[in-house]
């Protein structure tokens, strides 16, 4: 899980709560289902293309079975995080 506060232009906080959970596909198939996306599927891990720290991170935690699971440590300023998370 991690925190991002982002400060805009007009003042505006925002602190955003990313979540993400190891699931695996039980059927089905995988499809557009409304406007939000463009195209859908499933990739192999080493077919995808390069990724920002935090997708990397999502993607290697929900594969790795003895992966524990992973916190934003409050205060620990982490690189790949936006400057105040």
């Amino acid at each position: 899980m991690a925190l991002r506060a982002v400060t805009y232009p007009h003042g505006d906080i925002c602190q955003y709560l990313t979540v993400w959970f190891r699931c695996r596909p039980v059927g089905g198939d995988a499809r557009v289902n409304d406007e939000e996306s463009l195209a859908v599927g499933w990739y192999s891990p080493k077919a995808l293309p390069d990724l920002d720290a935090v997708d990397r991170l999502r993607i290697d935690t929900a594969l790795d079975d003895a992966a524990p699971t992973w916190f934003a440590v409050p205060g620990q300023g982490y690189d790949w995080l936006p400057s105040g998370s």
